[in-house]
């Protein structure tokens, strides 16, 4: 992380997780493995499906490098996002940062305004990705214009999966949704969602959810993962909060069913062995609830 952002994190998240040591040092060496200076070496980007990934509230989009990389691994091109005005702690390429310290909500109704803020920003990245001047400046060692806007899902943890839902109902370029535990707030369409849901849910109760489904209407699917708590869903890192699961393992579970579920619904035809939980590689998976495919 950024000097400033893991300053702002590390005591954060000692307090928030209740984690007896203070993380700065970890956040300030963390590194994971990028392609190599040759990069010819490395699977070309500039057409590769684009998945948007949005945090859980006010947290940083910096602690799911790990998710982010795991997924990309599986072919994609992850573009993570932090939201100004609500993540804790950002720090720009200038230098300069920008801190919010936002209360804690008890009462979950209360995120909805954020949850269409997060919708709203994504919106925008979208209208960014064929604009070759913004794309130059993020990726300035490749020659390509443009990045392919016409293949775009959304996966978001917490907060951000709802706001991945509502995103979806506002631009239909997005294509996909997968919303890790997170709820559905705010109000879809009078007709409902076309675009396929994947809502991958942890051991826990959530009623806001089951009140949406049969607003989703195109492909939708819930799955549990057993072992894994909401807030394991968002590094590997923090082995302590996951639960019992492996945190590999959790990578490969979130890896095969992003690729499965985006993939089918690029082509059109979501479906498969994975998706229909002939899947022996994932005994902690369970379907809940599946239709339209």
């Amino acid at each position: 992380m950024p000097q400033k952002t893991a300053e702002y994190q590390g005591p954060w998240a000692r307090d928030t997780f209740n984690i007896s040591a203070d993380l700065t040092p970890l956040l300030l060496e963390a590194l994971l493995p990028v392609c190599p200076n040759n990069h010819n070496s490395c699977a070309p980007v500039y057409d590769a499906p684009i998945i948007l990934l949005s945090p859980g509230y006010r947290g940083s989009r910096l602690y799911y490098n790990v998710v982010a990389s795991a997924i990309a691994s599986e072919g994609f091109m992850v573009i993570t996002m932090d939201h100004p005005g609500e993540t804790n702690a950002i720090t720009y390429p200038d230098g300069h940062a920008v801190y919010s310290d936002l209360p804690n909500v008890m009462d979950i109704s209360e995120l909805a305004p954020y949850a269409y803020v997060r919708a709203a920003d994504a919106v925008f990245v979208i209208d960014q990705l064929n604009n070759a001047t913004a794309v130059a400046e993020l990726l300035p060692e490749h020659t390509f214009q443009k990045l392919p806007a016409d293949r775009v899902a959304m996966l978001g943890h917490s907060l951000g999966g709802a706001a991945a839902v509502i995103a979806a109902s506002l631009d239909p370029r997005i294509h996909a949704v997968i919303n890790l535990d997170g709820p559905f707030l705010g109000s879809l369409p009078p007709a409902g969602l076309p675009q396929p849901v994947l809502f991958i849910a942890t051991e826990r109760e959530e009623s806001l959810w089951s009140e949406t489904w049969p607003e989703l209407k195109g492909p939708k699917q819930c799955i549990e993962v057993s072992n894994l708590t909401h807030e394991g869903e968002d590094t590997a890192y923090w082995a302590g909060l996951m639960g019992e699961i492996a945190p590999m393992q959790w990578l490969h579970i979130l890896g095969a069913y992003t690729k499965e579920w985006v993939n089918g619904a690029f082509s059109g035809k979501v479906g498969g062995p994975l998706l229909q939980g002939q899947e022996p590689r994932f005994p902690e998976v369970t379907t809940l609830s599946k239709d339209n495919f």
